[in-house]
């Protein structure tokens, strides 16, 4: 799914037990953390916490947590890279492997991520394409056309990946913009490595961005 959640594990004084959930970028439980934590997230909290959040492209999520670009996952989301890079005389699996420099860091091509940049409720758009005499096919066939249509004109206007997602059971529709950052592969792409002493850690660098996100991503995994 393309819409990112950030959860929040809202610890309270006793020790068995825990406030927790998860909550679209757009709807914090701005209340609970004021009244419990005295914490209140600004717009650009948020906007710096989603923009720190990846999706690989294999479903895996991660964050960035470096200005140079250092991203954390699981070690399950690096497992394929961990195993491709592994050999008969080399488990990197079970031994792991930790580069002495950032140049003896061995490349891990095939990584892609995205990044949430944007979000848009659209609710009364797709919603309001359906008309009280359409038969249930009609109105299916009303929200596919308004989708596709603010899908289409999102990209156009953003030169980025635009998708509608389905919130709360059809009640809420949210436009997002992704981009995606291509963090290996052939040798026109920027390259990763991946380092670590257990777990793996996989680097990349790209060429400068005009973006704010960092210029370089490098992935730590953790975890088994």
């Amino acid at each position: 799914m393309h819409f990112r959640c950030f959860a929040l594990f809202l610890l309270t004084a006793a020790p068995v037990s825990a406030d927790e959930g998860m909550w679209t970028f757009d709807n914090p439980p701005l209340a609970r953390l004021k009244e419990v934590y005295a914490f209140t997230p600004t717009p650009a909290w948020l906007d710096k916490v989603r923009l720190a959040s990846v999706r690989f492209n294999d479903g895996g999520s991660g964050s960035f947590v470096s200005p140079d670009g250092l991203m954390i996952t699981n070690h399950h989301v690096g497992m394929a890279c961990i195993q491709n890079l592994s050999s008969a005389e080399t488990d990197y699996v079970s031994s792991g492997y930790l580069a002495p420099s950032r140049g003896k860091e061995p490349a891990c091509p095939g990584y892609e991520v995205d990044v949430l940049m944007s979000t848009e409720d659209v609710s009364a758009r797709v919603l309001g394409a359906v008309k009280p005499a359409m038969s249930d096919k009609e109105a299916g066939e009303a929200r596919k056309a308004a989708i596709a249509s603010v899908e289409t004109e999102c990209a156009a206007r953003t030169g980025l990946r635009c998708d509608v997602v389905t919130l709360y059971q059809g009640s809420e529709y949210q436009r997002t913009a992704t981009r995606n950052i291509r963090t290996c592969g052939s040798s026109s792409r920027p390259r990763c490595r991946p380092r670590s002493s257990g777990a793996m850690t996989t680097t990349s660098r790209f060429p400068g961005t005009a973006w704010t996100l960092p210029s370089s991503v490098r992935m730590r995994t953790a975890g088994r």
